[in-house]
């Protein structure tokens, strides 16, 4: 995307340095004392305006490369916000006013160095509009005040008018009842989009929300008469005050967590013996942030089933007001070596579910998906053990949101290990990351066999593209597009055997008896791509291709997406629904009982019914998965279920550990010898 800044920047450069282009920002990134004491005199010069960073290519087009502005979240100043070539964000960091005035090494480390296809400039700007200006298409000029209006501009209002249907949370902050790790913050007047790393304002919200195409329209668009306007208030954040009323009763968490949600009976009850898990006055549950002994934070989950007020995932999530920013629920497993990092507390603990042999772990849940958060949980790591983790894995979705942030903790935010100087080794064990549709599978190695191609390669650019789903969203942090996206449809049918086949012949022109030539691949496929953004997607295209090569594929009739779907999923393989449904469940106030059966939905999938046990046509409520109906039969007060939960873990003989491959022994068992070693 071409930008014009020249009427909006005021090219700067820093004294003494060896580069003798003005404005290159090779001269910035200079750490003398000069060059700090030029930034600081910068900050005086310039408040609250942001820095401006192009990339200027060497047929001399402009991209914008980052951009760092204030912010207005809580605890941070300045927000570094880098971009992809076609001119989406791509990733996001926080500083202090301090970090920056002392030209920090930490930010230092994020900026580019000039090469010989491009080099970049710096400068200092009010506003920045990316927009590509037209010589013959004169535009009408924004000015400050539409700027202003659409930024006061009630973002619910917005939402509202744009389709996008909020759900409260409570207090100042509501969400989307489609995707919940978009945040919205009344208070602020601002979003955080936690899954994707975005925030930002109402503008922001109408281009990486909404979809409008730039900053221009996005102002235009929130300069509607209809659309009500808010007053923003600023608030200090107070330190963490632990003001959750505590329930005595403990059971309406706890049948939420074992029943609707599957999790180890053991655990959940070791872990609320300990503190860890608390149920409120309002019967949620609460997940409490513990740091060196004290309370820091805690996370709500909601235990009632609401679809129409909480949306599709029918229960609420939020995080408790003035929790330490960017920290999380945490835990201990043993003596740890090693730090495992999930999105949610559930995640945390479905896997330790699966996976009760676990030992000397630390756990540490993000709450999103936050690079910030993983640091902390490192900071905390060496506070408690003196060391370094041997190993940190990412148990995050496999989804696309999942693996761009996995991308970007390994090529962005990678440690050092300050004794022997190797990097700190990070991997992840992302849910059925090797599994294929069975369908998609099909066509690959068909298309593949057609052009006289292995199916691998092209098996690997759709895993890397889109992870084998439909919406053809970029999976990959590096942006890389063009393959799979590039279909009018990507639905196992006629458009996506047509791009598979198309890919496949495009391959097999890029190989000889070498092998396939990747790169030529990439920059067919994607010539706007970084330089260095080609190298490390080559990387992870091979490192697929030979997974898949040695047999490490995964056909499948659906892919599963986080650690709770994985834990029902072997709950039900080992009969769980078959002992739920045409069993008669008593009503502990009234006479009749209800019954559960099964039936299938238009769209093929088999729903659960509750109906009254003596009159079938009368039904009662219906439920996602056998999971949320065993929770719903005892909410509403029938009995016999929590004692069929509590023996589905002595008859899980079967689970597997990713690792060994071997089977275990018996999993209740385990799972007290695994929670009895939980500390704080």
């Amino acid at each position: 995307m071409a930008t014009d800044t020249s009427t909006k920047v005021e090219a700067t450069f820093a004294p003494e340095v060896p580069s003798p282009a003005k404005g290159n920002f090779d001269e910035l990134a200079a750490k003398s004392a000069v060059a700090r004491a030029w930034w600081q005199e910068q900050f005086s010069r310039h408040p609250g305006q942001s820095l401006v960073i192009t990339r200027v290519d060497a047929n001399g087009e402009t991209h914008l490369y980052a951009i760092l502005t204030k912010s207005s979240r809580d605890g941070v100043d300045w927000q570094l916000t880098n971009f992809r070539s076609d001119g989406e964000p791509q990733s996001h960091m926080d500083f202090s006013e301090e970090e920056l005035k002392r030209w920090d090494t930490r930010l230092v480390s994020e900026l580019p160095a000039s090469r010989p296809d491009s080099h970049y400039h710096a400068g200092w700007a009010n506003e920045m509009v990316v927009d590509k200006q037209k010589p013959e298409a004169k535009k009408s000029s924004l000015t400050t005040e539409m700027i202003s209006h659409a930024k006061a501009v009630s973002i619910l209002d917005v939402a509202a008018k744009n389709g996008i249907n909020l759900v409260h949370d409570g207090g100042d902050y509501w969400s989307w009842d489609l995707h919940d790790s978009l945040k919205v913050n009344t208070r602020k007047n601002m979003f955080t989009w936690n899954s994707r790393q975005i925030s930002g304002t109402t503008i922001d919200f109408m281009m990486k929300v909404v979809g409008v195409d730039n900053f221009r329209k996005a102002v235009t668009a929130l300069n509607d008469s209809s659309l009500s306007t808010t007053k923003v208030t600023a608030e200090e954040r107070q330190p963490f005050e632990y003001d959750i009323q505590n329930s005595k009763d403990f059971s309406r968490a706890r049948d939420y967590l074992t029943l609707a949600r599957g999790l180890n009976p053991s655990i959940i009850d070791q872990l609320h013996q300990r503190g860890f898990i608390q149920q409120d006055n309002k019967g949620n549950a609460i997940f409490v942030w513990a740091r060196d002994g004290e309370r820091v934070g805690a996370s709500i989950q909601g235990t009632t089933i609401d679809k129409q007020h909480n949306g599709p995932r029918g229960t609420f999530k939020q995080i408790a007001k003035n929790s330490e920013q960017d920290y999380g629920f945490n835990f201990t497993i043993g003596h740890p070596k090693q730090l495992y990092v999930f999105e949610s507390p559930i995640d945390a603990l479905s896997y330790l579910s699966l996976h009760p042999q676990t030992k000397d772990t630390m756990f540490f849940a993000m709450d999103g998906l936050k690079p910030q958060s993983v640091i902390k949980a490192m900071v905390y790591y060496h506070t408690r053990t003196g060391n370094a983790p041997e190993r940190v894995g990412f148990g995050v979705d496999n989804d696309p949101a999942g693996h761009r942030f996995f991308d970007e903790m390994v090529n962005k935010h990678s440690f050092e290990n300050a004794e022997t100087g190797e990097a700190l080794p990070y991997g992840h064990f992302m849910v059925d990351d090797l599994a294929i549709p069975n369908e998609r599978l099909r066509i690959l190695q068909q298309q593949a066999a057609a052009a006289n191609v292995p199916w691998e390669p092209l098996a690997a650019l759709d895993k890397v593209e889109t992870n084998f789903h439909d919406d053809k969203e970029v999976n990959n942090w590096f942006g890389l597009k063009g393959g799979f996206t590039h279909s009018d449809g990507s639905a196992p049918g006629s458009q996506y055997e047509m791009r598979a086949g198309q890919l496949a012949s495009l391959m097999g022109e890029l190989t000889d008896q070498s092998g396939l030539d990747y790169q030529a691949l990439v920059k067919r496929l994607d010539p706007t791509l970084d330089p260095t953004m080609q190298q490390a997607v080559i990387g992870k295209l091979r490192a697929y291709t030979a997974q898949y090569e040695n047999g490490g594929v995964k056909p499948v009739q659906y892919q599963i997406k986080d650690w709770n779907d994985r834990l029902k999923q072997v709950q039900n393989e080992s009969g769980f629904p078959a002992r739920l449904i045409d069993r008669i469940y008593a009503n502990k106030s009234q006479e009749e009982g209800l019954k559960v059966i099964q039936e299938r939905d238009q769209d093929g999938r088999d729903r659960l019914k509750a109906v009254q046990a003596n009159q079938l046509n009368k039904g009662l409520f219906e439920a996602d998965s056998p999971q949320e109906m065993a929770y719903l039969i005892k909410t509403y007060g029938y009995s016999a279920v929590d004692k069929e939960d509590e023996r589905k873990y002595q008859r899980a003989e079967g689970v597997e550990h990713a690792a060994s491959q071997k089977q275990e022994p018996n999993l209740v068992r385990q799972a007290m010898q695994a929670a009895a070693q939980v500390e704080r």
